[in-house]
């Protein structure tokens, strides 16, 4: 009993050990081959992210608007309660 489970820890150990060093193999073989061919793929121009304009706020929400903004700040900066 206690050979069986020996056999199916280092049956299962082995496959683990194959798996990932065939992983590693196949990153370093992708590695060498995007530095080999970078030519072949170039970079995609960057485009500034285009944002929706923010809506206009109404007199009423403003002071929510300072108080929510208050307690972030005081939350991120560290300060206790």
């Amino acid at each position: 009993m206690m050979r069986t489970g020996i056999e199916l820890v280092v049956i299962g150990m082995g496959v683990v050990v194959s798996f990932l060093l065939l992983l590693v193999g196949c990153v370093h073989l992708l590695a060498a081959f995007f530095t080999r061919f970078a030519a072949w793929f170039p970079p995609e121009p960057s485009t500034p992210a285009s944002r929706p304009p923010a809506p206009a706020l109404d007199g009423a929400q403003t002071p929510l608007l300072a108080i929510a903004l208050a307690a972030a700040h005081r939350a991120r900066s560290g300060h206790p309660r």
